[in-house]
């Protein structure tokens, strides 16, 4: 579950381009801006709430979709709130879907979607594998369409489990129900925490489909999260070094093609 990660504007940058436009790029309708992010259900150190500085980082980006992996809702860990719906309020986001994973103490634990965009379609889908006798914790998968300008983007959310059989099977299930998703010349954006480094068997198989949109910005091999692409071209990739979550977040520009 621990990761480094990346974004446009911060103090402190692990990876940053050199081109990367600024934040606000949304209002360009051949461009999109992204975020995705684990927020180790806004506690870092444990014990120390930090749910309204993610807010604050979400909402000085202002990034057209945000991925988030790690929400709690209603859980006794996080005092009974909906994660989700505190940090879309707090950093201006109207269209927004929370997906289960798991029931965690009297609420759910999860992964959700913000967007600027309001959603054309969604649908949550588990990713449920055959279980090996390891440690197991059920997994689920976001997919949404969204209009900018004039083109259709199909999304992507999910956070994979850990143990390497698990992870590796459900990237094949993923890439799976990715097909029967496809419609000719569609873009797609997939974000999320695949805790799988690069060279392993899950990111060769998801990089084979997709496309790791840090390639050329930022390709250090402790990433565990990261933006797969279909039909999009990096503008922008940074990693800002921020202390919210044992994970950074990672930001990037996306160009749709000509």
């Amino acid at each position: 579950m621990r990761i480094f990660s990346f974004s446009f504007l911060a103090a402190a940058l692990l990876c940053s381009a050199a081109h990367s436009a600024p934040a606000g790029a949304q209002a360009a309708l051949n461009q999109v801006t992204a975020i995705s992010y684990n927020i180790r259900h806004g506690r870092w150190p444990e014990g120390v709430d930090t749910l309204k500085n993610i807010a604050e980082f979400l909402r000085a980006q202002r990034a057209d979709i945000v991925f988030l992996q790690e929400l709690d809702k209603g859980t006794l860990r996080s005092g009974g709130v909906n994660q989700l719906r505190i940090l879309s309020e707090l950093s201006g986001y109207a269209h927004v879907r929370f997906a289960k994973a798991i029931d965690l103490e009297g609420g759910a634990y999860g992964i959700g979607i913000a967007s600027r965009y309001p959603f054309e379609d969604y649908e949550e889908i588990p990713l449920e594998v055959a279980r090996t006798g390891e440690w197991y914790e059920a997994r689920v998968l976001q997919l949404a369409r969204i209009r900018v300008g004039a083109h259709i983007l199909l999304i992507g959310n999910t956070h994979l489990h850990v143990p390497e059989a698990y992870n590796l099977a459900q990237a094949e299930l993923l890439t799976r129900i990715l097909r029967t998703r496809l419609a000719p010349g569609q873009a797609v954006l997939l974000g999320g925490d695949f805790n799988a480094r690069p060279g392993s068997a899950t990111y060769e198989h998801l990089n084979s489909f997709l496309s790791d949109a840090a390639v050329g910005f930022c390709e250090h091999d402790w990433r565990i999260d990261y933006f797969f692409t279909r039909l999009l071209k990096t503008a922008g990739f940074a990693v800002p070094k921020i202390g919210h979550s044992d994970h950074y977040p990672i930001t990037a520009i996306f160009e749709f093609p000509n």
